[in-house]
């Protein structure tokens, strides 16, 4: 083992070195004794994290109780949409499956960091340049296609169109927090529906 391989790299060498080995002799690359990079293994894991939450998150979605999870998940989605509206323009709520996406990404690498004997993925050059390509191709796709509107997985897909109603009202005069409030109440409504709930709001 490397003099200063980190913990979770070594763990990942060497238990699955087999794995690594396989997917570089399909992608036609020379295969190692160590083939996990630092940086392969905490994306990895902060997949794992993100997976893990959000199925606990689903697991507890309620219109009438929202947790404290819940909350702090609709306030990240108030936020990004609000981010949306103001730097890319009406339209921009339907690209919130990106946004979402790179924003849990992004949040989640950079808080491991900060947990000792971690190291944060987006420390490595690598990383933030595959978020970087990743946001290029999807902008000239977009682009090219005539603004087509590209599906990408994400955990923000779902509620764009009901919350674009609350933009709408607060462009017509409403008090300023009427927009949070009717963002609030759009993702209840879809927790609701997803929940099989049926009650009027």
């Amino acid at each position: 083992m490397p003099e200063h391989e980190p913990w979770l790299t070594a763990l990942f060498n060497d238990h699955l070195a087999g794995v690594a080995n396989a997917a570089l002799s399909l992608a036609g690359q020379k295969t190692a004794e160590r083939p996990w990079s630092t940086s392969l293994a905490t994306e990895i894991l902060v997949a794992i994290i993100i997976v893990v939450v959000f199925a606990i998150l689903r697991a507890r979605l309620s219109m009438d109780r929202p947790g404290k999870l819940q909350q702090s998940f609709e306030i990240i989605y108030d936020f990004l949409h609000a981010q949306a509206e103001e730097n890319v323009g009406h339209g921009g709520p339907k690209y919130l499956s990106l946004f979402g996406t790179l924003f849990i990404f992004i949040l989640f690498a950079n808080l491991i960091g900060i947990i000792p004997t971690f190291e944060s993925p987006t420390m490595f050059p690598e990383v933030p340049l595959g978020c970087a390509m990743v946001v290029f191709t999807y902008y000239n796709l977009n682009g090219h296609s005539g603004a087509r509107d590209w599906k990408v997985p994400g955990a923000f897909r779902r509620s764009h169109a009901a919350s674009c109603a609350a933009q709408d009202s607060y462009r017509a005069g409403e008090p300023p927090g009427a927009p949070a409030l009717a963002h609030r109440a759009s993702v209840r409504q879809h927790v609701r529906r997803r929940t099989g709930d049926t009650r009027n709001s």
